[in-house]
């Protein structure tokens, strides 16, 4: 009897772990994380970027999230933060906003979103920004 007692624990145990299983989208991650990359790299860290690559990931981020942070998009230089406290501010949030959703939103949903603001902003060429574009700054 112990033993059919143990069998069903076990059971349960498997079925809650299962059906409790978060699924997350790899490529999503992988396009999200470039993003987050890309915008701590070319801050204090001795690479840059071409403004398309710099100003996209900022915009990718913005559409998927909701959160404009602290950048100045459109400033003098175009999105660059005057303050590394407000940069690691930012990609906190968007990292905690990752965390929270990593769960239930998929590549085609980002892709959505990011098709909308890009109507929205009137910027047609914006999609996903390649990392290889990021260079280590040469003095």
């Amino acid at each position: 009897m112990e033993n059919v007692k143990r069998l069903f624990l076990i059971v349960l145990c498997l079925a809650f772990f299962s059906c409790s299983e978060c699924k997350e989208d790899s490529v999503f991650k992988t396009n999200f994380q470039n993003c987050l990359d890309i915008v701590d790299l070319v801050h204090y860290k001795g690479y840059y970027s071409d403004l398309g690559t710099r100003l996209h990931a900022f915009e990718c981020l913005i559409a998927i999230t909701g959160y404009e942070g602290s950048v100045d998009l459109f400033g003098e230089p175009v999105a660059i933060y005057t303050y590394r406290e407000d940069l690691d501010k930012d990609l906190n949030i968007w990292k905690q906003w990752y965390e929270a959703n990593k769960c239930s939103f998929t590549l085609e949903k980002a892709d959505s979103l990011i098709a909308r603001y890009r109507e929205v902003i009137g910027d047609p060429e914006l999609t996903w920004p390649v990392r290889d574009s990021v260079k280590v700054f040469e003095l």
